[in-house]
């Protein structure tokens, strides 16, 4: 860019000279003060015609040199700023993903597609609705789809070939039953990732219930009761996410002796009680049930679980007994609330294993809650709580402490006490 611009004004003073030359040689008299202003207005406007030459150039330069960096990623993203599609037609590239933003008009896309056989493809923000995407049929290599807020997602899957895709992942997309039927028909889908899939029940994951290659599913903040977790039991499923759904528990009795690997069911309406059923789960590596009631007793099922080591045990209320019960050798990744347990029994995990992470959420940390804190010797998050000066002032007092203290998003929090928590380095942005 800087040697075009160099060029440029070398050709612009070459071309002002020139056309002087030329005026004078029309007028041979001493020239008047027209022809000067004539002079000037020409070698100007010969300086900004280069100089609009030149930056087109270097603009297309610049991509083409951008686009050779992102082939060893095959990796564009779909932007009109300064280029065109014909810039990528015409480019020797292979375009192996592309994205779609809202700020590239998806019907000024589509037909452009053709030349490329996409494997990859990212939408972000477009509305779907209405558009002729009848040409996603002939992109036969497209293996993987992620859509963030997209509306109209049922017209990109009901166009993409049914032999084509095995990964998905969408959030906040007006995914629904249909999309799962939609997706269920894609017969080599391997991973199904849906976030805040609020309009997704039970009947839209049933048609799920005979695919023979999908081995992970994540669909969170749904509708999705104990009646499409039954569904899917015999599935060879490694890993199976329903967090923030409507199940209750009572069909894991269905997935005895399955092959799964993770089980995450945070945020739900589990009775723990149906926990008892983990037991046959020979193969269960990871436990989720964040916000899950538990009491002392029904923890004895996590820990009768024979493959379990890792758990997330955050806000489910277990105290010392239960939680004394669950930490052991075999068990040593966990994700645990200090609310409810003693400092003496955190400072003794925290010593036996490295991998556990201690956490304070959703709570008002008044000055008896950071006492507690203070006296662990171990690496505390505090996330969504509110804090009081006093409070802080006890980091102040023992500030050698505060290296071990995370804070994530302080709720109600004055600006003299973030100011504060911002000097002893505890804000984690």
């Amino acid at each position: 860019m800087i040697g075009i611009g160099i060029l440029a004004i070398l050709l612009a003073l070459a071309g002002n000279h020139l056309v002087s030359r030329w005026l004078a040689g029309r007028s041979p008299k001493a020239p008047n003060r027209s022809l000067r202003f004539a002079k000037q207005f020409a070698g100007v406007s010969f300086c900004l015609l280069l100089l609009c030459v030149s930056v087109w150039f270097g603009i297309q330069a610049d991509l083409f040199r951008r686009m050779r960096a992102f082939e060893n990623y095959g990796w564009i993203y779909a932007n009109p700023v300064g280029w065109t599609w014909q810039t990528l037609l015409d480019s020797p590239l292979r375009i192996v993903s592309l994205g779609i933003s809202d700020k590239c008009p998806p019907d000024t896309v589509w037909n452009q597609l053709v030349p490329f056989e996409v494997q990859n493809l990212f939408l972000d923000n477009v509305d779907l609705n209405g558009a002729d995407l009848g040409v996603l049929k002939h992109q036969t290599s497209l293996q993987w789809l992620r859509a963030g807020d997209v509306t109209g997602i049922n017209n990109v899957l009901q166009n993409i070939s049914p032999k084509s895709l095995n990964s998905f992942y969408g959030d906040n997309c007006d995914v629904d039953d249909h999309s799962l039927a939609l997706l269920s028909q894609q017969s080599f889908l391997t991973q199904l990732e849906i976030a805040r899939a609020k309009n997704v029940t039970s009947d839209g994951l049933t048609n799920f219930r005979n695919h023979g290659s999908i081995s992970d599913i994540d669909i969170q903040d749904s509708q999705i009761d104990d009646r499409g977790l039954e569904s899917i039991a015999n599935l060879p499923l490694r890993r199976l996410s329903l967090s923030g759904s409507l199940v209750t528990g009572s069909a894991l009795a269905a997935w005895q002796g399955s092959s799964l690997r993770s089980l995450d069911l945070n945020e739900t309406p589990l009775n723990a009680d149906h926990l008892q059923h983990l037991s046959s789960m020979n193969t269960l590596f990871r436990l989720g049930v964040r916000g899950v009631p538990l009491n002392d007793q029904q923890a004895e099922f996590i820990r009768q679980s024979p493959a379990v080591m890792e758990l997330e045990l955050r806000n489910t209320g277990l105290t010392d007994v239960g939680v004394t019960r669950i930490a052991t050798p075999q068990c040593p990744v966990m994700e645990l609330d200090v609310l409810h347990l003693s400092p003496d029994l955190v400072n003794s995990i925290a010593r036996r294993e490295e991998n556990c992470t201690f956490h304070v959420d959703k709570q008002t940390v008044e000055p008896d809650l950071m006492r507690r804190v203070l006296k662990m010797e171990c690496e505390v998050e505090f996330q969504q709580c509110e804090f009081t000066s006093e409070a802080i002032e006890l980091i102040e007092q023992q500030h050698a402490a505060a290296h071990r203290l995370s804070i994530k998003e302080p709720l109600n929090t004055p600006d003299s006490v973030l100011q504060r928590m911002q000097r002893l380095y505890l804000l984690d942005n």
